[in-house]
């Protein structure tokens, strides 16, 4: 089974890289250090880590770095002489650890699964033990960690209802797959059920509840809304309107809503947001065409007008605290089918929040705050234009609203704690 999981790799690869190609000819996201990809790694890390037996925890991209970042800080505190190294799968996901934990000994990009690829990873890194975020279970390096006895848990684990249907089809391989990881810490009890329905034993499977909601903690008290403010020369009080972690199709349809709702709410700016910063031109092509006077975050300078009532965010790593300004937040990646993306960013700031139908990456998450009144759900682009300038006519309402996504953010924190208590053990 692993050899046709390896010949499956491989015809992925193939399809996948030209059709990048066509996307990207120099393929620049991928030439970044690409021998780490292979395994290879400069002698001057191989000597830094050598004996050192490091601790490799390992997530795939932006989200899944930034909600272990309170249990990596408490890891890094906990053991501050043995080294920590950390890999992503993407880049921005590394340029975020990179930013976040400058202080880890290597951060990297994942290797490969290829047997003889994860073999020389393991070779040169030799971990004491790895933490997986979420769904990262890759066949040929859980052989490979099991080959060497080191141990890998999965940390803020979650199996959507798709990955399980398809799981299903190949369970004894998942199983066998699995077999020897000691302790799998599950963001829900769904997800609890489905890894064990999966092959895990039970007796190491624990709910420990899901890490992002404890992402926020160290920023308690911290609001930067008052320096944004000054940085965008925003006066106080404007209503803002923010479509965050947008896709194509998605800022269109932001773009109406806010057209929409500024016949009658005057003062009314606009924030958008695109998700991937290679859409930031195409997007702005979007706004001109549209007539919208807008400035770029990256070109707005103090004590030089800002044009326009609409911001395109194209800079990375502050979309986050940029959710301190809004009045009311859109998040994309929902009325595509995509999946959704983060609510908890806005919720933390305490405002309401919409999105899509399309949220199955966040199932848990989403059906927790719209039970308990602090989001609402938009059927397509009519509807968020009309629920836009409902919440902008009755402020009342949409603070309240507010108010119940930081609560619920607040009542479902301990994540890491949890998770933190489980792993002592085995670190």
């Amino acid at each position: 089974m692993y050899f046709l999981y390896s010949i499956l790799l491989l015809l992925f690869l193939l399809i996948y890289f030209p059709l990048s190609f066509l996307k990207d000819p120099f393929l620049r996201k991928y030439r970044i250090d690409l021998g780490e990809r292979f395994g290879i790694y400069p002698p001057d890390l191989k000597e830094r880590l050598k004996d050192s037996r490091p601790l490799w925890i390992h997530a795939v991209s932006v989200g899944e770095m930034m909600a272990a970042s309170p249990l990596l800080s408490a890891l890094m505190k906990g053991k501050p002489g043995e080294g920590i190294i950390l890999s992503a799968v993407t880049a921005t996901g590394r340029g975020v650890a990179k930013e976040r934990f400058p202080n880890a000994s290597a951060i990297l990009f994942f290797p490969l699964d290829f047997r003889w690829i994860v073999k020389r990873s393991l070779k040169a890194i030799q971990p004491r033990a790895v933490l997986l975020t979420e769904t990262e279970l890759w066949p040929h390096f859980l052989r490979g960690c099991s080959e060497q006895g080191i141990p890998c848990i999965l940390i803020n684990g979650r199996i959507s209802e798709g990955s399980f249907r398809r799981y299903r089809w190949v369970r004894g391989f998942f199983r066998r797959m699995i077999k020897d990881m000691p302790l799998f810490c599950m963001q829900s009890e769904v997800d609890l059920l489905r890894i064990v329905g999966l092959g895990a034993d039970p007796s190491r499977v624990v709910c420990t509840g899901n890490l992002k909601f404890d992402q926020y903690l160290k920023e308690e008290g911290e609001n930067p809304r008052r320096q944004f403010l000054q940085d965008l020369m925003i006066e106080d009080h404007v209503p803002i309107f923010i479509a965050g972690s947008t896709h194509r199709g998605e800022e269109e349809a932001a773009i109406e809503a806010f057209l929409r709702a500024k016949v009658e709410v005057d003062n009314l700016l606009f924030i958008l947001a695109p998700r991937h910063p290679e859409r930031f031109s195409e997007v702005a092509r979007l706004l001109g065409q549209r007539g919208l006077a807008f400035s770029r975050r990256s070109q707005i300078r103090p004590a030089e007008e800002r044009e326009g009532d609409v911001i395109l965010l194209d800079t990375m790593g502050e979309l986050g605290k940029i959710y301190s300004l809004g009045t009311i937040i859109f998040v994309g990646g929902s009325l595509t089918p995509i999946g959704g993306h983060n609510i908890l960013e806005p919720a933390f700031y305490g405002w309401p929040i919409l999105f899509g139908p399309h949220m199955k990456n966040f199932e848990e998450i989403t059906d927790l705050f719209l039970s308990g009144g602090g989001a609402l759900s938009v059927r397509d682009p009519s509807d968020l234009a009309q629920k836009l300038l409902w919440l902008l006519h009755h402020p009342q309402e949409a603070e309240a609203m507010g108010e119940r996504a930081r609560s619920i953010l607040c009542q479902h924190r301990g994540a890491m704690q949890r998770t933190w208590d489980l792993l002592k053990k085995y670190l």
